[in-house]
């Protein structure tokens, strides 16, 4: 992540919890943790149930939370109609100011008038006038 902040100006870093075998809390949290304090750059918890295998649970998103450098989470929204509950629940184990987003362009509204902080779209990275 230095080189991503040195050589591409990058400002945060996105980091999924990727493993070859099951990966446990503790050691999801150690390698955020690691991850966050190393790097000197915000870190944005993507979690990825889909492709990593890995869901984060809101008591592992409370811990993380507490870790200064760790300051978003961006979720998936699989299932439109869980939005607004999965959000009510994770707003109570985070710290104010802590960011809570969703992906999912086809649950995009969903989210967002559930009270997410914001909406991470690859449609609008694709075609951001369109989107």
């Amino acid at each position: 992540m230095r080189f991503a902040q040195d050589a591409k100006g990058a400002a945060a870093g996105l980091l999924a919890a990727a493993s070859y075998t099951p990966l446990t809390e503790d050691e999801v949290f150690e390698h955020f943790s690691t991850v966050a304090c190393e790097s000197g750059l915000p870190i944005v918890v993507y979690d990825n149930p889909g492709t990593t295998h890995f869901h984060f649970t809101p008591a592992l998103i409370s811990r993380l939370a507490k870790v200064g450098a760790i300051v978003i989470i961006k979720n998936p929204t699989d299932k439109g109609d869980a939005i607004k509950s999965h959000l009510a629940d994770q707003r109570r184990t985070v710290p104010e100011g802590f960011s809570i987003g969703y992906s999912g362009d086809w649950n995009a509204a969903e989210a967002m008038i559930a009270g997410a902080d914001t909406w991470y779209s690859v449609l609008a990275a694709s075609c951001p006038r369109s989107a």
